[in-house]
């Protein structure tokens, strides 16, 4: 039975560095396209979908309780996206238009016009009007 516990107490241990390294990648992809939208991002408005605070959040004012999904059109083909909101997106209506920003090359990748704002604020470069 010792032999047992050993080897689950290896793998556990193993598995931290595996999620860890995942996080990582994850985090590291979207800087990656966050500096693409804002070096080569084109400005559209999509359309909220939804606008809803998660289920089990207590009625948190914190954007990772809340979620907001949107579409946008790109030469006929519809791409959906959806964000944390923060508290100015959250008083947008469902149905409504919302401006994002989209990577020509790849337009499933997309994030708000505010957000991609501040990251070309942080690149010094101008907003995007």
């Amino acid at each position: 039975m010792e032999i047992f516990t050993f080897i689950s107490f290896a793998v556990c241990l193993l598995a931290i560095p595996v999620i860890i390294g995942i996080a990582i990648f994850f985090i590291v992809r979207r800087g990656m396209q966050m500096k693409n939208l804002a070096h080569h991002g084109v400005p559209a408005t999509g359309k909220i979908l939804l606008i809803k605070q998660l289920a089990g959040a207590n009625r948190s004012p914190q954007s990772r309780s809340w979620r907001l999904r949107y579409s946008y059109t790109v030469e006929g083909r519809t791409f959906e996206n959806g964000i944390n909101p923060g508290a100015e997106e959250r008083q947008l209506e469902v149905g409504g238009p919302i401006e994002i920003v989209y990577l020509p090359t790849d337009p499933k990748i997309s994030a708000t016009l505010g957000m991609v704002n501040l990251s070309r604020q942080a690149l010094k470069l101008p907003p995007l009007l």
